[in-house]
């Protein structure tokens, strides 16, 4: 699957000489993309390695992603049941017993959740997709602190992961610690995303408005 569009590959257990000799055998009119044969694309220098090396041929590594494709079965499986036996769904709000479960499991449990409160909220804007990043996300979370992502947040508490949708910020996204310091009443946070800090993100950013904030990094350009 390659954007929820099924990819069927028949041809992937032969090798391009192989075929080669078939077409030709045939004569059957065929193409021979000048680009094949240039360095300076990846996928050539990795055709010429497979070439030069038995042990990485066709079949092998059809094999491999085979064996891959099953494991992927089986954990898009494990997450479905674990989606139905610990998520629990409130229109836009989403609560997941995730925190003791293996990383891989988070990530699609995580993913699974912000797409849904996303879906439920009608949140379009900042861009998402099921291959999108999250690691700082997830790195947040398992050390007990919150993070926004594709318009979403995501906090824990006591083992339980919230998700939610965040106030409009101009596609802001913040990371709470492990990229954030408490010194007493200060907080020191990384901020990513376009447009600057307005007052009630700052707000957001500290224990209670009447308390002091300072240390804040400006936007990371990506």
């Amino acid at each position: 699957m390659i954007a929820d569009a099924v990819v069927l590959r028949p041809l992937l257990d032969w090798r391009r000489a192989e075929l080669r000799r078939i077409v030709r055998r045939a004569e059957a009119p065929f193409v021979d993309d000048p680009a094949n044969h240039d360095p300076r694309h990846d996928r050539t220098r990795f055709r010429q390695l497979l070439d030069g090396h038995e042990w990485l041929g066709v079949a092998q590594l059809a094999r491999a992603a085979a064996q891959l494709a099953e494991a992927d079965t089986d954990l898009r499986a494990t997450v479905d049941w674990l989606w139905q036996d610990r998520a629990q769904i409130d229109g836009d709000n989403v609560r997941i017993q995730a925190a003791d479960l293996p990383r891989e499991l988070g990530r699609r449990l995580a993913r699974r959740a912000i797409g849904t409160v996303r879906a439920a909220a009608g949140i379009e804007s900042p861009a998402w997709s099921e291959g999108s990043n999250i690691e700082k996300l997830l790195e947040a979370l398992s050390q007990g602190s919150r993070a926004t992502q594709a318009g979403v947040i995501a906090s824990v508490r006591s083992g339980v992961w919230r998700f939610r949708p965040a106030p409009e910020e101009d596609g802001l996204t913040f990371y709470d610690p492990p990229c954030a310091k408490r010194e007493g009443d200060r907080r020191e946070a990384v901020v990513e995303g376009p447009g600057s800090l307005s007052p009630s993100t700052m707000l957001r950013m500290v224990p209670s408005p009447s308390r002091a904030w300072g240390g804040l990094l400006p936007p990371r350009s990506h």
